[in-house]
């Protein structure tokens, strides 16, 4: 093989690099076209039945015959604590579900308690009431009745469904097999193609591709292992072009950073001269409030012993 390579003419290696680019190029959107298909498979609605029916479906139908059973003759017999009892039960099996964890299980342990208690107390407090038995019997049977006619058009809207998705996916299938067939046959090509002019399989992408076109059309390169060497440069000093393009970004956010830090230091020392002239203002007032306080003192004073001399004087004359 080395031998058959190394005999390849400029323009047979160009060739050749071209068809494993087209070939790179098929395989790749073939494989994004075979993720799609497959994304739209449908999963087929299940069909409830006895057998299918899960603890929470059961756990349904005793539920809304209790409720039902406790609602008529809670508002019979005018026992309220019956019928609150079977709300409250109800509400917190609705909830369970939508809970986690503990609280789960404490919500599923309370509601199936309340169900008990109020099938214990239409038991003890209203078996001997005849009517109230016939029409609680009645209300279960309605309630099953309800629930398999239910059952049964869910069932047929479910049947209904899956047969729509099984022709779906049916149609589905034959576009995916046809995409793999057509995936299979591009990746088989590729390697065939890699092989003949010694594709190294590292640089099966379209970028290396191109890059090899544009170095032996342009002369860079004669042989696939110099334009492989070149490859390889070129992804060196992209890589140190990009960590240069990052530290000038970093150097351009620090540089803004000091920035704002000398404009806030700026604008601090205008606030603190600015405080300090207003600091020796107030001392200025404060010396001459001083001032003309002693000032007044002073002259009080004087005018103090002035009207002491006063009195002494005519103390002196009252005595005379």
């Amino acid at each position: 093989m080395e031998q058959r390579t190394a005999q390849l003419t400029r323009d047979e290696l160009l060739s050749g690099i071209k068809r494993v680019r087209a070939r790179i190029n098929d395989v790749l959107v073939e494989a994004k076209e075979k993720a799609r298909i497959f994304e739209q498979f449908k999963e087929e609605k299940r069909i409830l039945t006895a057998q299918n029916m899960g603890a929470l479906d059961i756990g349904r139908f005793v539920v809304i015959t209790v409720i039902a059973l406790a609602s008529l003759l809670g508002l019979i017999a005018g026992n309220s604590g019956i019928l609150l009892s079977g709300i409250i039960g109800v509400v917190l099996y609705l909830v369970a579900p939508k809970l986690k964890g503990k609280l789960r299980t404490i919500s599923y342990i309370a509601a199936f308690a309340l169900m008990a208690y109020v099938v214990a107390t239409l038991f003890f407090n209203y078996r001997m009431h005849i009517v109230l038995i016939i029409i609680s019997l009645i209300i279960i049977a309605a309630v099953v009745v309800a629930e398999v006619f239910i059952l049964k058009a869910v069932n047929k809207k479910r049947a209904s469904d899956n047969a729509g998705i099984r022709a779906f996916n049916e149609e589905n299938q034959a576009l995916y097999d046809e995409t793999v067939a057509r995936f299979n046959k591009y990746a088989k090509e590729l390697n065939q193609y890699m092989a003949a002019i010694n594709y190294p399989p590292d640089y099966c992408n379209l970028d290396a591709a191109d890059y090899f076109i544009s170095t032996i059309r342009n002369s860079r390169a004669d042989t696939m292992k110099e334009a492989v060497n070149l490859y390889v440069d070129e992804l060196r000093h992209r890589e140190n072009a990009a960590q240069l393009a990052s530290i000038r970004d970093e150097q351009r956010v620090g540089n803004e950073l000091l920035r704002q830090n000398n404009t806030q230091l700026r604008l601090l020392n205008a606030i603190s001269a600015a405080n300090y002239i207003q600091n020796v203002a107030n001392g200025m007032k404060l010396d001459n409030l001083n001032s003309s306080v002693q000032r007044n003192t002073s002259a009080i004073n004087m005018n103090t012993a002035s009207n002491n001399r006063i009195a002494d004087s005519l103390n002196r004359l009252r005595r005379r």
